[in-house]
């Protein structure tokens, strides 16, 4: 008898810790039923489409994954609020890209400053914000993730035609490792140029994302 596929054996979803990044998917896009939705991501149901069920409007594995977490509509609310916090700034450094202003020295707080046309996604996950934005011409964001969720979005965005509306570099790699920030550099990266960071790192070990950036911005040697 041959065995039933479910959900999370399906073969071309990323998984292990990659596989959280679909769980986003879903909140963002289950955000939509929130009584005053706080963003739109017309991409997540794509991205998250293996785990629909079309006949229900639902996302049966939810109550699994939250299981620990509270309630569904706490998961999919905190992931509103991150998701809404993120596009907030990403949204205020592309509409001030066209000016210029002396670089901050920790360009983690680039966010406040004008002239940002570099951005950096930190375990980038099923992130569309190289797609859902205007950038000003010149603009550069950077994935950095594990190959497997990369070439999972990857794929389901470029079968379904849809391109990005800045330069993007998707960049394979487990940022908790050495190596990847000269891979980074040798894709383009400058780190002395001014740069919005956006990173979901929290949930490892709290002193990693400060070590972060502090790696691309120079203070600490890979």
């Amino acid at each position: 008898m041959e065995q039933e596929r479910t959900p999370l054996n399906h073969p071309e979803l990323p998984k292990g810790v990659g596989g959280t990044a679909l769980f986003v998917a879903i909140a963002r896009d289950e955000a939509r039923k929130l009584p005053h939705p706080p963003f739109s991501d017309p991409f997540a149901r794509l991205l998250a489409a293996p785990l629909y069920d079309a006949e229900t409007d639902t996302y049966p594995l939810l109550n699994n994954i939250t299981a620990q977490l509270g309630t569904p509509l706490g998961f999919v609310t905190s992931t509103a609020i991150r998701t809404m916090w993120y596009d907030h700034h990403v949204n205020t450094a592309i509409q001030q890209g066209n000016h210029d202003y002396q670089r901050f020295r920790f360009t983690h707080l680039d966010v406040f400053f004008p002239g940002i046309k570099q951005f950096v996604n930190l375990g980038a996950g099923m992130d569309t914000r190289a797609f859902r934005f205007n950038y000003a011409e010149g603009s550069h964001y950077y994935e950095v993730d594990f190959p497997a969720v990369l070439d999972y979005k990857n794929s389901v965005l470029e079968k379904a035609g849809v391109q990005p509306k800045c330069a993007r570099h998707c960049l394979s790699a487990d940022v908790t490792q050495k190596g990847w920030i000269e891979r980074l550099k040798e894709n383009g990266f400058n780190p002395q140029e001014a740069t919005l960071y956006v990173h979901y790192l929290l949930f490892f070990s709290p002193p990693l994302p400060l070590r972060c950036v502090l790696h691309l911005d120079g203070f600490l040697k890979d």
